[in-house]
């Protein structure tokens, strides 16, 4: 099977495939010690049988051997990478682990100053990491930057000069059931916002205005200041729908400096501190919003 082809496990660092029987036949200690590495491997291959490696041209067999450590290492399958190294997910995914050691006093710091933020953690560990070696999550989906132009079309925002993406910039289109999604459509503050548009704004399916602008600056769960709520829709049975766009960029505070958003000031300047160095990375946002008016 094709999917067996430059399988690379990003745990344990090598490209050894279990198989069904493998897991069968392993101690307790044994499954204990590599549970995170059959984990990883389920999630992106799944867990084959012997006989589904032994006939994939995918894959080859390595026998028993003793390390000169004297480690005894059973025989298994390991996944037969191909000879263009570039297009090789073990070199991707070994990059990828580069780029995160590289970058780990960063995430570290991240996570710390966000440990009670996780929407607002992972966004920026995409700004951290940048597009190409973003931790891979089936809850988002990476749009590369040579699709910029097509989204200006599609989203219809090609004329709007504080809208309009910079065709340099990839972007993260986020799952209805993401966390991020579902914590934004039930923002007490975002809800507000909608309803009082919706108010004054009777047919918003035909108004003139490109989206729903989200004006207040306070941190829509403490992830998205400013945004706007494009294609915005309402059924028959009251519910509104639509795609919060936002541009994950730092402006310098200075005024705030003087009030109560004295500490959120200073983590955003050393952000934008970082975006101006280029040692973080802008993107755009699409993250589905849906609730019941």
């Amino acid at each position: 099977m094709s999917k067996f082809k430059n399988y690379f496990n990003a745990i344990s660092g090598n490209e050894r495939i279990f198989s069904r029987e493998d897991i069968v036949n392993m101690t307790s200690e044994e499954y204990h010690k590599n549970e995170k590495s059959i984990n990883y491997q389920l999630t992106n291959i799944g867990v084959p049988t012997n006989k589904e490696l032994m006939n994939s041209e995918n894959v080859v067999y390595v026998k028993a051997y003793t390390k000169v450590d004297g480690t005894h290492v059973k025989a298994h399958y390991r996944s037969k990478p191909d000879k263009l190294l570039t297009d090789n997910l073990s070199y991707n995914s070994k990059n990828q682990l580069k780029q995160s050691e590289f970058k780990s006093p960063l995430l570290d710091f991240n996570a710390n100053i966000n440990r009670t933020r996780p929407d607002t953690k992972e966004l920026m560990d995409i700004s951290i990491l940048g597009l190409n070696n973003a931790f891979k999550n089936d809850k988002y989906t990476i749009i590369p930057s040579d699709k910029t132009k097509s989204i200006n079309n599609a989203l219809r925002i090609n004329n709007s000069l504080s809208l309009k993406i910079d065709n340099k910039w990839g972007g993260v289109r986020f799952a209805e059931d993401s966390r991020l999604s579902k914590n934004l459509s039930n923002s007490s503050q975002l809800q507000r916002q909608v309803k009082n548009y919706c108010q004054k704004h009777k047919n918003i399916d035909n108004n003139d205005q490109i989206g729903i602008e989200l004006t207040e600056d306070s941190n829509l769960h403490l992830s998205i200041g400013h945004g706007t709520i494009l294609n915005p829709t309402i059924d028959k049975s009251g519910n509104f729908s639509g795609l919060l766009f936002d541009k994950y960029d730092f402006e310098f505070m200075k005024e705030e400096f003087n009030s109560k958003n004295f500490k959120t000031a200073i983590y955003n300047n050393f952000a934008y501190g970082l975006q101006e160095t280029n040692v973080i990375k802008n993107y755009y946002l699409l993250i589905p919003i849906k609730f019941e008016l």
